[in-house]
């Protein structure tokens, strides 16, 4: 069965569903890397999953915060799945390169 997932104090509720409203974003840039529908599916799940508070990332915990009920597919997703990941790691920079740029391509500071 499940265990529970530890929320951790430090990261409030309101920034973890600001990150997974960005997701959709992101995940546009990244659908074309992984060549099948069940993979994408999955890999949209692992980065659901990701930003969660939870103490330990699992495959368990991050099905669970990805809000899917068995975490057999994002285990499959992370041990065994193809996909390109010299297109992932381009599309992510070029993703945050857009996103953290300012003026004359300075990064925006917070």
């Amino acid at each position: 069965m499940y265990q529970s997932v530890t929320v951790l104090d430090d990261v409030p509720i309101q920034d973890v569903a600001a990150w997974r409203a960005g997701l959709g974003e992101l995940f546009d840039r990244l659908a074309g890397c992984f060549g099948r529908v069940e993979t994408r599916k999955w890999a949209r799940a692992y980065l659901t999953g990701l930003p969660a508070p939870v103490e330990r990332k699992n495959g368990r915990q991050s099905a669970e915060a990805a809000g899917v009920a068995e975490p057999t597919g994002i285990q499959h997703f992370v041990d065994r799945a193809r996909w390109d990941a010299d297109a992932v790691r381009d599309a992510v920079r070029s993703y945050l390169a857009q996103a953290l740029a300012g003026p004359q391509g300075v990064p925006r500071g917070r």
